[in-house]
C-alpha cells in the first residue's frame, strides 16, 4: 500500500484547516487535519479517486476501458498500474485472464481519448470530450479518465509553477492533490521540498527528503534525493539527510559514491563563510583526495578554507600546490593575501602582477599590495628587489587603472627619496582622476612647499583651506610634517607619468565618481596615521586625527579597530570629517563581511553622490554573493538587477548570475551568459559551457 507525503502540507492552504504534523520513528510522515474540536487522522491509506471502494464489483460495472487501452498499446507498467487500481477500488473484481493479449476495444472515440491522455495532449483532451459531449448529450465521460486527467493537469501545473518559481503555487497545488505525493511521483516530492527550501522553511523541505529516503526504494531516485538535498539546504540540514542513508551488509554506506563531491561541496560552503562549522571528516576526506591527484582547485578551496579562519601556514601550503598544479587569478589572490598579512608587500606585487586586470577583485589585491609596499615605513626598509624595472610596472599599471591611492603613495615616496617634482606629477595626477582626494592635495601642498613654490602652495590653500585644516597649516609653525622631508639613497621613481594638468587652475574642488579599487587608504599622510601600529591606549583620536587613525588601520587590515576610530570622528569631527569616517567605516564594514552594518554607516552622515554610488554598488555586489552562498538563487538575480542599474557588470558577478540561472534551471539565461564570457577566454565561462553541455546532453 502506498504512503502519502503530505506533511509537507503544514499550513499550506488557510481552506483546507489548520495542518498538526508529527514524524513517527518507524513510519511515514503522519497528517492530521483539525477542523473545529475534532481531530480526523488521513495517514497511512490510498487516497482514493472516487467514492465506489465500498460498493461491490457485483452491483457496479468496472470501467476497464484504461486497461483494455494500455493492453492494446503493450504498456506492460501501466497495464499493472492499472489492474492493481481496480482491485483496490473493487475488490471482487477479476481481471481478464489474458490482460496482455490485443483487445477489441468497442468505443473507437473512448480509445481516441486515452491516446490523447497517454501522449499527454491534456488540453486537445479537454476539447474533444466537450465535442463528444455535444455530438452525444447522452454520453458520460468515463470517471477513472477524468480522475486521471485532473491529476495530470494538476501535475503539470504544479510542474510550471516549480518551473517558473512561483513555489507558494507549488505548495498549494500539493495540498490539493495529496495522490501525488507518493515515491511513484518521486519528482513532485522533490519540487515539494525544494518550494519549502525557497520559502526558508528548511525544516519541512529536509522531512521531504527524509520521507523519500525512509518510504522510497528505488536507489537511482534516493541518490538525486540526496544530491537534491546538498543543493537546497543548509549544512545541519543536509547532515539530517545524509544521517538516514542505509548500510549494507560489508558496512558500505549507501551514498558512498558521492562522498567526495559532498566533502567538496561542505569544505567549498566553509571556504565562503569562516563561521560555519563542519565535521573535520570532510576536510581529512578532501585533504586526502587533493594530497593524493594534485587536483588543483581542490588544493585552492582548501587555502580558502584556512585562510577564512586566518590559518596562514596552512593556507599557503594549499595555495602553493594548486599554483604547482594550475596557477590562476584567484590562486594567486590567495597567496597574495597571506604575504599581505606577513608585510612581505614586494612579494604580493609580484605574485598577483600577471593577474592584475582579470577582475576586480584581483586589481584590488594587487593595489593594495602596492600602496603597501610604496608606505613602507621608512622606504628604507624596502628589499633591494625593488628595482627601476618593478616602479616603471607599478607606475604604468597605475596610470592604465588610474588608481589613486597608487598614485598617491608613489607621490609620497618620491617626496621620501628626495623627489620633489616626480612627487608633484603623482599628487596632480592623482587629483586630475579625482579632484576631491583631499589626502593627495595634502601631499601637493607639502611638496610645493619643499620646492619653495609659494604661488602654487597659496592655490592649493586657497582650493582647500576652508575644507581641510592640515592644507591651511601648511608651511605655518602648527605644520610639522611637511618641514621634515629625508632623501634616501635609493633607485629613482619610475618616470613615466606625464605631468598632470595643474591642480590649482580649479578654483574648487568638485566631487568625482569614488575610484572603482580602493583596497586602502593612505596610513602616512599624518604623524598620527603613523602612530596606529598599536593597539590605542586611553582615549580614542578625535576629529581629522581620528579618521586619519581609521585609514592607517584600514592600510594594516585591522578593519574591525578602524571601525571604532571612524565611530569616534562621527562623534567628535567637522562636516567633512564626518562624511569621510561615514564611508570609511562603510567600507571597514564590508572587508569584514558586515554588509548590513555597512549600510547603516553609510547613511550616518552626508557624502557625496560618488561615493554614495560606490558603497550602493559594493553593498548589491556583496550581498548578491551572500544570496548566492545561502542557496537563494532568485534573490541573487534580483539583487544583480538592481546592481545594473547602478554600474556595469562585473566578469565575477556575470558568472554567478549565470551559475544562479543554471541552479534555477534557465539553462537559455545561464548560456547567454556563459557565451559571453568564454568569448573572453573568462575560465568560469568555459566551465559553464560544458556543464550547460553535460546537462542537455544527460536530458
Amino acid at each position: 500500500m502506498k504512503k502519502l507525503f503530505i506533511a509537507a502540507l503544514l499550513a499550506s492552504t488557510a481552506a483546507a484547516g489548520v495542518y498538526i504534523y508529527s514524524v513517527k520513528t518507524s513510519s511515514a510522515p503522519d497528517l492530521q487535519i483539525m477542523t473545529g474540536a475534532e481531530e480526523k487522522p488521513v495517514t497511512r491509506h490510498l487516497v482514493q479517486t472516487d467514492q465506489r471502494s465500498s460498493t461491490s464489483s457485483e452491483n457496479t460495472e468496472v470501467d476497464e476501458s484504461a486497461l483494455r487501452y494500455f493492453a492494446l498499446k503493450g504498456d506492460k507498467q501501466r497495464l499493472q498500474a492499472e489492474i492493481d487500481r481496480l482491485k483496490a477500488l473493487y475488490p471482487d473484481w477479476t481481471p481478464p485472464e489474458d490482460p496482455l493479449a490485443p483487445v477489441q476495444i468497442r468505443d473507437t472515440k473512448l480509445e481516441q481519448l486515452w491516446k490523447l491522455f497517454a501522449d499527454g495532449q491534456y488540453a486537445a483532451l479537454r476539447k474533444a470530450i466537450a465535442t463528444r459531449k455535444i455530438q452525444e448529450p447522452e454520453w458520460q465521460v468515463p470517471d477513472d479518465l477524468l480522475a486521471k486527467l485532473n491529476l495530470a493537469e494538476t501535475r503539470q501545473r504544479l510542474i510550471n509553477a516549480s518551473d517558473n518559481k512561483q513555489y507558494d503555487m507549488v505548495v498549494s497545488l500539493a495540498a490539493q492533490s495529496p495522490q501525488l505525493l507518493t515515491c511513484d511521483e518521486v519528482d513532485v516530492l522533490w519540487r515539494l521540498s525544494e518550494a519549502f527550501a525557497k520559502q526558508d522553511k528548511a525544516d519541512r523541505a529536509r522531512d521531504g527528503y527524509l520521507y523519500i529516503l525512509k518510504n522510497c526504494t528505488k536507489p537511482e531516485d534516493r541518490l538525486v534525493t540526496v544530491q537534491k538535498a546538498l543543493d537546497t539546504l543548509p549544512y545541519e540540514q543536509v547532515q539530517q539527510v545524509l544521517a538516514a542513508q542505509k548500510t549494507s551488509a560489508d558496512g558500505q554506506s549507501e551514498f558512498a559514491s558521492l562522498s567526495e563531491d559532498i566533502a567538496r561541496r561542505f569544505v567549498a560552503a566553509a571556504a565562503q563563510n569562516p563561521e560555519l562549522k563542519i565535521d573535520k571528516n570532510y576536510l581529512s576526506s578532501l585533504s586526502a583526495i587533493a594530497g593524493k591527484d594534485g587536483n588543483a582547485a581542490d588544493a585552492e578551496m582548501l587555502g580558502w578554507y584556512y585562510l577564512r579562519r586566518n590559518d596562514m601556514s596552512a593556507a599557503e601550503k594549499w595555495f602553493q600546490l594548486a599554483k604547482e598544479k594550475d596557477d590562476s587569478v584567484t590562486v594567486s589572490q590567495g597567496l597574495a593575501l597571506i604575504l599581505n598579512s606577513r608585510g612581505e608587500f614586494a612579494q604580493a606585487e609580484n605574485a598577483m602582477y600577471p593577474w592584475r586586470d582579470q577582475s576586480p577583485e584581483a586589481s584590488a589585491v594587487y593595489f593594495a599590495a602596492t600602496a603597501n609596499l610604496l608606505a613602507s615605513d621608512p622606504p628604507a626598509r624596502m628589499p633591494a628587489a625593488l628595482s627601476q624595472d618593478v616602479m616603471t610596472r607599478i607606475a604604468n599599471a597605475v596610470i592604465a587603472e588610474k588608481n589613486i591611492s597608487t598614485a598617491e603613495q608613489l607621490g609620497w615616496y618620491a617626496r621620501a627619496i628626495g623627489q620633489q617634482p616626480t612627487a608633484v606629477q603623482w599628487f596632480q595626477t592623482a587629483l586630475s582622476w579625482d579632484n576631491s582626494h583631499e589626502p593627495s592635495a595634502y601631499g601637493l601642498g607639502v611638496s610645493l612647499f619643499s620646492l619653495g613654490d609659494k604661488a602654487g602652495l597659496a592655490q592649493v590653500k586657497q582650493a582647500w583651506g576652508t575644507h581641510s585644516q592640515r592644507i591651511a597649516d601648511i608651511g605655518t609653525p602648527r605644520d610639522k610634517y611637511s618641514r621634515t622631508v629625508v632623501p634616501q639613497a635609493v633607485a629613482p621613481i619610475a618616470n613615466t607619468v606625464q605631468p598632470a594638468t595643474t591642480y590649482y587652475e580649479d578654483r574648487q574642488p568638485r566631487q568625482k565618481s569614488a575610484p572603482r579599487a580602493r583596497p586602502v587608504q593612505p596610513a602616512n599622510t599624518s604623524s598620527n596615521a603613523r602612530n596606529c601600529r598599536q593597539t590605542v591606549d586611553g582615549p580614542m583620536p578625535t576629529g581629522g586625527n581620528a579618521v586619519s587613525h581609521g585609514w592607517c588601520l584600514m592600510e594594516m587590515n585591522r578593519p574591525l579597530e578602524a571601525v571604532k576610530s571612524f565611530e569616534s570622528a562621527l562623534n567628535t569631527g567637522t562636516a567633512q570629517e564626518r562624511s569621510e569616517a561615514a564611508y570609511g567605516q562603510s567600507l571597514a564594514y564590508l572587508r569584514v563581511g558586515l554588509v548590513d552594518k555597512a549600510a547603516v554607516s553609510a547613511i550616518k552622515a552626508p557624502m557625496s553622490d560618488a561615493r554614495q554610488k560606490e558603497l550602493r554598488v559594493n553593498i548589491l555586489s556583496d550581498r548578491a554573493v551572500a544570496a548566492y552562498k545561502a542557496g537563494q538563487f532568485r534573490d541573487a538575480l534580483f539583487i544583480l538587477q538592481q546592481r545594473s542599474q547602478l554600474a556595469p557588470p562585473r566578469k565575477d558577478l556575470m558568472a554567478l548570475q549565470a551559475a544562479s540561472y543554471l541552479k534555477l534551471r534557465r539553462y537559455d539565461d545561464a548560456r547567454v551568459l556563459y557565451e559571453a564570457l568564454a568569448a573572453t577566454g573568462d575560465r568560469e565561462g568555459i566551465r559553464g559551457m560544458a556543464a550547460i553541455r553535460d546537462i542537455q546532453g544527460l536530458n
